[in-house]
């Protein structure tokens, strides 16, 4: 197999290992797209017990919940894009074609309320 500059690749070594760079980079980064916006915020919420009521907390426990809020939160996302978000695509691009605009406004008023 051939890319386009013509260089000869085998399919699994080669792919196989720009495949797991990629991969391996792009869940790092969203681990730490999550991880840069909980750990200030349990940073304030430590700072804010400490100060005010004058209790300073921190253990391993803490930050093994961290560690797994960020993940949960990571999966979540993804899950989110990989499995919801194609679905309402669909729908979105379905529903006003089968529908006229009263029951378009009714429907996405019922979501909005719901939702």
């Amino acid at each position: 197999m051939a890319d386009q500059a013509g260089v000869q690749y085998s399919r699994l070594s080669d792919e196989g290992q720009i495949t797991c760079r990629t991969f391996a980079a792009t869940w790092a980064g969203r681990f730490f797209e999550f991880a840069r916006a909980v750990v200030p915020l349990a940073c304030f919420i430590i700072a804010y017990c400490g100060v005010v009521v004058g209790t300073w907390f921190n253990s391993w426990s803490l930050l093994g919940g961290l560690g797994c809020v960020v993940v949960g939160l990571t999966f979540f996302k993804k899950g989110l894009q990989d499995g919801l978000m194609p679905f309402a695509e669909h729908i979105g691009e379905e529903l006003p074609k089968k529908v006229s605009s009263a029951v378009m406004m009714a429907i996405t008023t019922m979501l909005g309320i719901v939702v």
